[in-house]
């Protein structure tokens, strides 16, 4: 009862933010004659040379869209300004001889080690955190002009080195992007800036925040003191827009920087976070991509976040598209009830997962492989956990 409940105001949500953004919904975007199934793939994460017999189960399993690349930097790239793009062209064209469709995924929320070592200024500074170490992903500031120097070297150079090849008909800009609450001092000069354009004047600012309170209220914008120790209620919301804009505005560069060098007809993308995550502004940053996407990887036993996850984006479409539903890749999971690595994968009711027999020692293993697709034209059925819909409809 409760996740019926929970799924009906969701459906709700999801028809009132449709129709208040329908003119985003009949904008152009890219067209495909049929549905693109697919799946993550991660070459450079096996330990052994496997591709032929990868690329084989795809081919059994109907696969006919890949993703590739998006966490490489340090494969492609292993030492400053030293790059090795020839692994991964041998796996797109593998892929193209297969006839499989290739999104090639700009590299950038996973820095190298050597970046890191050069260069450990440009990772998150939380409020009253300390810096953040090398090892998690995601935790590189995306405002920093060094960062940012060495994520448009590896994006010119990757989109230009494999713009030409016929298997590649789009780019993912980095992946499941987020701020991560960047706040160190050029942050805070930034968002006093971002305060400035939006307030206009001091007094202003005084009166839409009620700073007399406590008379904190400031005669210049310099006065502005830092996020860290404050509780104005006003502060702590802008603080929050302000950090969605870092990646709306993370995420524009990036497609600005692709759109410079790809084919007319390939498309940009990113896939956001399943749901609606309160540090992201998905509307705004869609603006910027040709099709938006959406992740609704899940761990075992949590079946809402897919079902609801993929209603909102169906109905909602982040304005503009179908979106890419990037589900489990192709890879090495630990199934339930196993103990080490076995090739598996979770399961979830309802959910169609494509099994391709493969005798190993034996005894038969199944594969796994989730549903990774682009629909954008009405008429092309799209393939959900539920069944067969029909393009953008309901």
């Amino acid at each position: 009862m409760r996740d019926a409940q929970i799924r009906w105001v969701f459906a709700a949500t999801s028809m009132l933010l449709l129709l208040s953004n329908a003119p985003l919904i009949l904008a152009d975007t890219p067209k495909f004659p049929t549905v693109l199934y697919g799946a993550s793939y991660y070459h450079e994460y096996m330990p052994y040379e496997r591709l032929e017999k990868d690329v084989a189960l795809m081919e059994k399993a109907g696969i006919s869209f890949a993703r590739v690349g998006e966490s490489t930097w340090g494969v492609l790239e292993p030492r400053d300004g030293e790059f090795d793009f020839s692994w991964l062209e041998r796996v797109i064209d593998r892929l193209h001889k297969a006839g499989i469709k290739v999104m090639l995924g700009t590299p950038t929320y996973s820095i190298p080690a050597w970046l890191f070592k050069k260069h450990p200024e440009i990772q998150v500074k939380q409020i009253n955190q300390p810096r953040y170490k090398y090892g998690l992903r995601q935790m590189t500031d995306l405002t920093h002009p060094t960062y940012r120097f060495y994520a448009e070297r590896i994006i010119r150079r990757l989109i230009g080195h494999f713009k030409d090849h016929p298997a590649v008909i789009g780019f993912q800009l980095d992946n499941e992007t987020h701020a991560s609450g960047t706040a160190d001092v050029h942050v805070q000069s930034l968002f006093r800036e971002h305060v400035k354009r939006k307030f206009k004047t001091a007094g202003e600012l005084n009166k839409a925040w009620g700073l007399n309170y406590w008379g904190q209220n400031i005669a210049d914008f310099d006065e502005l003191p830092p996020r860290d120790g404050m509780l104005n209620p006003g502060y702590k919301l802008e603080w929050e827009r302000f950090q969605q804009n870092i990646i709306a505005g993370f995420l524009a560069w990036q497609a600005a920087i692709v759109k410079e060098i790809k084919r007319p007809d390939q498309f940009i993308s990113h896939d956001f976070v399943g749901g609606f995550p309160s540090d992201v502004d998905q509307y705004e940053t869609a603006k910027a991509l040709d099709i938006p996407a959406v992740s609704k990887d899940s761990p075992p036993g949590d079946n809402l976040k897919p079902t609801w996850a993929i209603s909102v984006y169906q109905a909602v479409e982040i304005g503009r598209s179908v979106p890419v539903f990037d589900n489990e890749p192709l890879r090495p999971f630990p199934s339930r009830g196993q103990k080490g690595f076995d090739v598996g994968s979770f399961e979830f009711p309802d959910e169609p997962a494509v099994r391709v027999p493969e005798k190993r020692d034996g005894r038969h293993v199944h594969p796994r492989v989730r549903v990774h697709e682009i629909a954008t034209a009405a008429s092309v059925p799209l393939a959900t956990p539920r069944g067969l819909r029909s393009g953008a409809s309901g």
